[in-house]
Parts: structure tokens; C-alpha cells; sequence
């Protein structure tokens, strides 16, 4: 019923829980972007009930809208010291400076086509697939745009055998939020790198991966 709201609050409490063990294996240097991340969480958690709300009067009807958009936060992987092995954490950032970096995702947005943005974030999660240490919260928030594109049909093709309208102006509205963070998710990842590529994990692990077919769609 309050899915978006509870997975902003586990996201804060979560990074709540990890920022003093960042803080000791960083010297402090990951307090401010912790505290940052945590604040940004909880801006967003003040206007979660609206969306949270409305998914509630389609599951109400059968429609699980808001209920499959958002990856549990408890499947981030625990905490740890430092990265698994075989990851390079000390290669350096390739900082990702093509002006055009987001242009196809946010055509393919204006557009509204569920497809094209699949396709799209799919281009970008490759491009992002060569520096796996760093770039962490960009990815996540490619992730996410692209599961959200992916229910789109799949409410609409249910709400039309219940002839109710479907939710895919709430649907948008969210990518839209996502598309809002992409620059300012870039910015911080490479803000926070230098982090990552002294072998801590921060940001790796703290949030879950979210793959398009964990879930048997109802």
C-alpha cells in the first residue's frame, strides 16, 4: 500500500546505519556525501503518500500499480569492508562528458514509448557496464526508469480488460521524476569515485540491483 514511502525509509534508514562505518573507513571524507544522500531521501519521502495513494486505489481494483516499481532495499548487498575480488576498484573513473549522454532516453521519455525507453537505458546500463565500481547511483536510477517503462504495458493491458483507465500518466510522471535526477545522480557518482577507488564499497552495496523479471506480474 505504501510501497515508494517504505522504500525511501528502509534507503534512509539503511544509509543511516552504514554512514558512521563509511565514516571510519574513510577518515570521515564520506560523512558529507552520506549526509547529502540522506537528505536528498528524505526531500523526496515528503511527497511519497501522493503516489502512494493513488497506487493504492488501483491495487484496491486488482492493479498492482506501485506495487512491483521499487526493488526491496534488503536485497542491496551487505556491508562490507571492501569490494569482492575481481573488481578493479582502483581504475580510474572514464568521467562520462558526451553532452549527449542522456539524449535518447529523454526523446524516447517525451516520446512515450515504454520501448524505446527500455532500449535506451539498456544502451546506457551497457556503456555504465565497463566501470562497475564507480557510477553506482546513476545506474540505479537508469535501473529503476527502466522497470517503471517495462509495467507501463503490462497495467495498461490489465486495466483495459477491467475498462479502467490505466495508470501510465502516474507511470510517466515518475520517469519523469528519475529523468530529473540523471544529471545530478551523474555529478555525485564522480563526486564520491575517488572513495570507490580506494577500495570502499560505498554506494556498490548499498543499493539493489533491479532486474526487469524478479516478479510474476498479477
Amino acid at each position: 500500500m505504501h510501497e515508494l514511502t517504505k522504500h525511501l525509509q528502509e534507503a534512509i534508514d539503511l544509509n543511516e546505519c552504514r554512514l558512521p562505518l563509511y565514516a571510519k573507513l574513510t577518515n570521515n571524507e564520506s560523512l558529507p556525501f552520506s549526509k547529502k544522500l540522506i537528505n536528498y531521501e528524505k526531500l523526496i519521502l515528503k511527497t511519497s503518500w501522493i503516489l502512494d495513494r493513488i497506487g493504492h486505489k488501483y491495487q484496491k481494483n486488482n492493479v498492482p500499480f506501485m506495487k512491483y516499481e521499487f526493488v526491496d532495499i534488503s536485497k542491496a548487498p551487505s556491508f562490507s569492508v571492501s569490494f569482492p575480488s575481481g573488481i578493479n576498484y582502483a581504475q580510474p573513473i572514464i568521467i562520462l562528458n558526451d553532452k549527449n549522454l542522456f539524449s535518447e532516453l529523454k526523446k524516447s521519455i517525451h516520446s512515450k514509448s515504454s520501448k524505446d525507453i527500455i532500449d535506451a537505458c539498456n544502451q546506457l546500463l551497457n556503456l555504465l557496464s565497463y566501470q562497475v565500481h564507480v557510477y553506482n547511483m546513476l545506474r540505479h536510477i537508469v535501473e529503476s526508469i527502466r522497470r517503471i517503462a517495462y509495467l507501463i504495458p503490462l497495467h495498461e493491458e490489465l486495466c483495459k480488460l477491467k475498462n479502467i483507465k490505466p495508470p501510465s500518466f502516474y507511470s510517466y510522471l515518475l520517469i519523469r521524476s528519475h529523468q530529473f535526477l540523471l544529471e545530478i545522480a551523474k555529478t555525485f557518482d564522480e563526486q564520491v569515485a575517488f572513495i570507490q577507488q580506494n577500495g570502499v564499497p560505498f554506494l556498490w552495496q548499498d543499493l539493489p540491483h533491479i532486474p526487469l523479471d524478479n516478479f510474476k506480474y498479477k
